[in-house]
Order: structure tokens, then C-alpha cells, then sequence
């Protein structure tokens, strides 16, 4: 049994990541992320974890901060939200209050 493997797609400028990259799953999409022109984290993303690819982050980034909400999803026969957290709007990566646990 061949299993698929997860490919990653976008481009690189000046060696650092830039604009949309996207996560592929047996041909279907199933993240996302972007980066802004000096290669920071920016706007929304769907993150897989690098330890297990049905444990997926999601929330959005400013320049290379997380800012807002963010949720920890786990996908296994569909999604289900196991934690998150809430970080500062202003862009300096502050997290707010305390880290949802195992729900």
C-alpha cells in the first residue's frame, strides 16, 4: 500500500518564502498559508503541525505575529477543535489569557 504523502506549493523570493503556499493531500488541498514581501507570516493560515498532519493551527498572522484568535483542530473523520488561544490585535505576539485545553 503506497500512503500519499503531504506536498507543499508555492514560490521563493530572494531565498525566503513569498506570497500563497498551499498544503496538498491526495490531490486536494487542505492548507494554507501566506507570507508578505520581506518573507514574515501574514494573513490567514491553516497550519499543519509538523508532528502530525491531522493536527492543524488556524488563525491569521501580522507581520510574522499571531494576532486574534486562533484555534487547534484535529482531523480525523472530521474536524474537531481541541484547543486554542487568543493573542493582542496589534501584531506583538502577546497571547491572552490562558490556552484552551483538550475540549
Amino acid at each position: 500500500m503506497v500512503r500519499a504523502k503531504v506536498l507543499e506549493s508555492g514560490e521563493y523570493q530572494n531565498d525566503k518564502r513569498s506570497g500563497i503556499w498551499v498544503y496538498i493531500y491526495d490531490n486536494n488541498k487542505i492548507g494554507g498559508e501566506q507570507y508578505n514581501e520581506q518573507g514574515q507570516k501574514n494573513g490567514k493560515w491553516i497550519k499543519l503541525s509538523d508532528i502530525n498532519t491531522q493536527l492543524t493551527y488556524i488563525g491569521e498572522y501580522k507581520k510574522g505575529q499571531k494576532v486574534g484568535k486562533w484555534d487547534t483542530d484535529f482531523n480525523y473523520f472530521g474536524n474537531k477543535q481541541i484547543g486554542g488561544g487568543l493573542y493582542d490585535e496589534e501584531g506583538e505576539g502577546i497571547k491572552i489569557g490562558l490556552e484552551d485545553g483538550l475540549k
